[in-house]
């Protein structure tokens, strides 16, 4: 069995170029911590994974959460608390220690 990846995007990302997570069938979770960022039509193209955003953000419209070539399932957070799905989110001034985000 392969391990599943995620990836955490802080608040400055501003864009998910065209294909940028295509065919990463690794990739299970996605966590964003601030403004939804413009995302491109393929982004996750044949990716099946689950996205976080912050609930309340005004930017993550519906028109933003979109599958994007993939089936990506999208969960609002309150920063520092638990998914319903039990995923935990960091508040914003987590800063991982190996990536630097």
């Amino acid at each position: 069995m392969t391990p599943s990846a995620s990836g955490m995007y802080p608040a400055k990302v501003e864009m998910l170029d065209e294909y940028a997570f295509s065919n990463c069938e690794r990739l299970s979770k996605i966590t964003f911590l601030g403004d939804a960022p413009e995302i491109l039509e393929y982004c996750f193209e044949n990716v099946t994974a689950t996205a976080y955003y912050p609930a309340g953000n005004e930017t993550w419209t519906e028109e933003v959460m979109q599958n994007y070539g993939g089936n990506i399932t999208w969960v609002g957070y309150n920063a520092g608390l638990p998914c319903a799905d039990g995923h935990h989110v960091p508040g914003l001034e987590f800063i991982d220690k190996e990536t630097g985000f």
